[in-house]
């Protein structure tokens, strides 16, 4: 499936809004990328949902429904490639695994935006 048909169709991750499908497609090449791509940010999401349910807070998992983060998704994937972009002309702070670095950016990001939600509400 190419990322065009992965975004219009029914069966479409439902964090991927256009601007998140431009932004991965600029980086993926080939539609193995960008299924690999979406897998990482799936098991983020997973382990936070985990993370969040070992911590007792289950009742409050609804917060990282992936439809509720399609605003955010695009911010964090261009924090992520401009990080890349930016590590990637000093040698010293290279990024040699892009696949742990972009699900630990999305683990982050995805419990600050819990943590906000939870102290919003409070």
């Amino acid at each position: 499936m190419h990322l065009p048909d992965l975004v219009n169709s029914k069966d479409s991750p439902p964090f991927l809004n256009q601007e998140s499908a431009i932004l991965i497609k600029s980086w993926c090449k080939t539609p193995k990328e960008v299924y690999r791509f979406v897998q990482i940010i799936l098991n983020a999401k997973k382990a936070v949902t985990k993370n969040m349910t070992n911590q007792g807070f289950e009742a409050y998992t609804g917060l990282l429904d992936l439809e509720n983060l399609t605003d955010e998704m695009p911010k964090w994937l261009r924090n992520y490639f401009n990080r890349i972009r930016t590590v990637d002309t000093d040698s010293s702070k290279r990024i040699t695994n892009y696949e742990g670095y972009l699900y630990t950016a999305m683990v982050n990001n995805l419990n600050n935006y819990v943590h906000s939600a939870l102290s919003s509400q409070e």
